[in-house]
């Protein structure tokens, strides 16, 4: 499976980042951030390492279509998922009754293209 760059991410999404904050979850460590892409419509984001510069995750939510699409680092996966289940969380939930598809690099990069490309 491919893994994902903070390149792949910033060209899909056309550079257009809203908002940065750090990731305050504890599974992918104290140098986590938060980076999305915003627009009326959809939201792209990336999780990634500030010091190493690994790419935890990356998602897409399509508020037109109500549906989510997330990748997760396979190797981290799990750090996740015992996270979620101790804050007492579903791993998936997107929003509302709304929760993410798992996908691969692949997918995940053409689905951030295709609303990147919106104009909205």
């Amino acid at each position: 499976m491919k893994k994902i760059t903070l390149k792949d991410f910033f060209e899909a999404s056309r550079y257009r980042i809203s908002e940065a904050s750090e990731f305050l979850w504890d599974c992918y460590g104290s140098n986590a951030v938060y980076l999305n892409s915003y627009r009326k419509s959809s939201a792209s984001s990336l999780v990634f390492d500030s010091k190493i510069q690994i790419v935890y995750e990356v998602s897409v939510c399509d508020y037109k279509k109500e549906q989510a699409y997330k990748w997760r680092h396979p190797d981290f996966h799990l750090k996740h998922v015992r996270e979620s289940k101790k804050r007492g969380c579903r791993d998936l939930e997107a929003w509302d009754d709304v929760d993410y598809k798992l996908v691969d690099s692949k997918e995940i990069m053409r689905l951030i293209n295709l609303v990147s490309k919106r104009r909205d």
